[in-house]
């Protein structure tokens, strides 16, 4: 009778090992995140369009740079930024596989979670909490539900996803970070880099960023399976209100009120920077520079 029992207990634990728990996590094993990527894109004067990436097109993406304020004239309210072509507009796109044989996997979610790099220079100036504005604690993070296929690992399986291997899908998260956790991070971080009283100071001009993402999801099988972390570093640039003139900066050091003239131009009776102004000449389309502190300071307003 022992001796069955210790065979019976002896199958049982083989069959578990073979069978594994119902939420299998994995972390890469079975469904890898291979890294970011973006899709190749053509600008027209009908906006910007973007490509799907696929296992042959796709463009390797794991670090970008944007003004916390605006990127090269335009305002920054997210990343990426689909209708700012200097906003990486065709990015956030993370490859996935599925290593399985012979049963695909359905993405449902992508989690991502923040912290900032180089921390250790802005302590006792920004109160931090896990490596994040403590002011900003509620948006460390998002959820972005998604929907994809990846088909089983084999060769000869219906490919659903279009990425050119049955086994392969990209998904596309946008936003990577919402503008209520832009404006929060803006809010915290961007004080840091003016000083009036030095305008040559360069000591917070830039703040990175760390992306992490891990994306989920169930087998056909029910069992869910979690992919490996892939991080992203975005760079955000804060040049704004330091009291020089910088790339793409038209009234940093300017007074507010003060005339700008660097897009005025008349063209057919309107003006090119803002279209709704009719005008005879240039001298009809001269801006204004803005007060500090706004998300205008450093642009002219037409």
């Amino acid at each position: 009778m022992r001796n069955v029992r210790g065979s019976m207990l002896a199958v049982l634990m083989v069959v578990a090992l073979v069978a594994g728990p119902a939420s299998a996590g994995s972390d890469g094993l079975v469904m890898r995140a291979v890294g970011w990527y973006q899709g190749e894109s053509s600008i027209s004067a009908d906006g910007i369009r973007c490509q799907v990436p696929t296992v042959d097109s796709a463009i390797s993406d794991g670090a970008f740079v944007i003004g916390i304020w605006n990127t090269f004239g335009i305002d920054t309210l997210h990343f990426p930024d689909v209708n700012n072509p200097f906003g990486n507009p065709c990015g956030g796109w993370i490859q996935l596989w599925n290593s399985m044989v012979f049963q695909g996997v359905t993405v449902n979610k992508v989690k991502i979670r923040y912290k900032l790099g180089n921390r250790r220079r802005i302590r006792g100036l920004v109160p931090l909490r896990r490596g994040f504005p403590a002011n900003c604690q509620q948006l460390r993070g998002q959820t972005s539900f998604v929907g994809a296929r990846l088909g089983p690992n084999d060769p000869n399986a219906p490919q659903s996803s279009g990425s050119g291997a049955p086994n392969v899908a990209f998904v596309q998260v946008v936003p990577m970070i919402n503008s209520s956790a832009m404006t929060c991070l803006r809010d915290e971080l961007a004080g840091l880099a003016a000083d009036e009283t030095d305008p040559t100071t360069d000591s917070f001009s830039d703040f990175p960023l760390i992306i992490k993402a891990r994306a989920f999801g169930r087998a056909d099988n029910g069992d869910t399976f979690k992919s490996n972390i892939i991080r992203y570093t975005l760079m955000l640039r804060s040049v704004c209100g330091n009291g020089r003139i910088d790339e793409d900066e038209e009234c940093d050091p300017t007074a507010p009120g003060v005339g700008c003239a660097t897009r005025a131009i008349c063209s057919d009776g309107q003006c090119l920077g803002n279209i709704a102004q009719f005008c005879i000449d240039d001298a009809d389309c001269i801006g204004t520079c803005q007060p500090r502190g706004g998300r205008s300071e450093c642009t002219c307003v037409f």
